[in-house]
């Protein structure tokens, strides 16, 4: 294999192994944000039902959004 080849591919391994350590870092931060909007979620509903309510007054994110707040940082959040 000639030299060249070789660096090309160690440059590609090497970007390779980046873009992997990105995602991983990624993953990570969904999945704390994803626990911390779950343990929100129910704080809220027990204190809308102490209220007689269904907890409307919650401002935390709801599951599956959590990806498109991070993602979408810049972004306005979608209106329901």
């Amino acid at each position: 294999m000639p030299l060249s080849e070789a660096k090309q591919l160690q440059a590609r391994v090497c970007e390779l192994e980046r873009l992997l350590s990105k995602k991983t870092l990624e993953a990570e931060i969904l999945k704390e944000a994803l626990e911390l909007t779950r343990s929100k979620n129910c704080s809220c509903a027990r204190t809308g039902a102490d209220r007689g309510g269904r907890g409307a007054g919650c401002s935390a994110l709801q599951p599956g959004r959590a990806a498109q707040a991070l993602s979408c940082a810049s972004a306005p959040p979608a209106r329901r």
